[in-house]
């Protein structure tokens, strides 16, 4: 709630232009490195999007990711876990950069975990090639306990399906 700028509507150092929301996660980042010292990985993950609206973009785009993941490399992050609906595509439009090649260049010297979307080893690789040190998988690894020994071995992986986590838990595509 505090990144968002229609939820954050305090008018103090903790609302505000982007720099402001992103201080509360900063400060709280500041802290564990404080208490935990320098060898302890602390990371964050973040999205654009929202539970409730999924299509959310930061209003300040390019330069809101700027201040975002140099923020969080300032206040001594280890990592950044960038999660996107799918992850190597522009940030903002159509042709600028993914998040994740905004995060690299704002912050060069973070490991990055891309995130969204990732279902087959072209996609991963080429998430890897755009400066993840790391792709984390969701569904598609809910559908293959064993998908990077399929990738490698050459076998086609399972496509994901709801039904796999009935009746404990329902997950159903937003009605938008």
């Amino acid at each position: 709630q505090f990144m968002t700028h229609y939820t954050n509507l305090r008018r103090d150092h903790w609302g505000g232009d982007v720099a402001g929301r992103i201080r509360l996660t900063a400060e709280v980042v500041r802290a564990i490195r404080q208490a935990l010292g320098p060898q302890a990985p602390v990371g964050v993950r973040i999205s654009q999007a929202k539970v409730n609206d999924v299509a959310h973009r930061w209003p300040e785009g390019v330069a809101a990711a700027q201040t975002i993941f140099a923020a969080l490399a300032d206040a001594g992050a280890s990592y950044i876990h960038t999660t996107e609906h799918e992850a190597w595509r522009s940030a903002f439009d159509d042709e600028g950069p993914s998040l994740l090649r905004l995060a690299r260049q704002a912050a060069p010297g973070l490991a990055l975990i891309a995130n969204g979307g990732v279902h087959d080893a072209a996609r991963a690789q080429s998430l890897l090639a755009d400066g993840a040190d790391l792709v984390a998988l969701g569904r598609s690894a809910l559908a293959n306990p064993a998908w990077p020994q399929h990738v490698q071995a050459g076998q086609a992986v399972r496509p994901f399906d709801a039904a796999l986590l009935e009746p404990l838990a329902t997950v159903k595509p937003s009605e938008t």
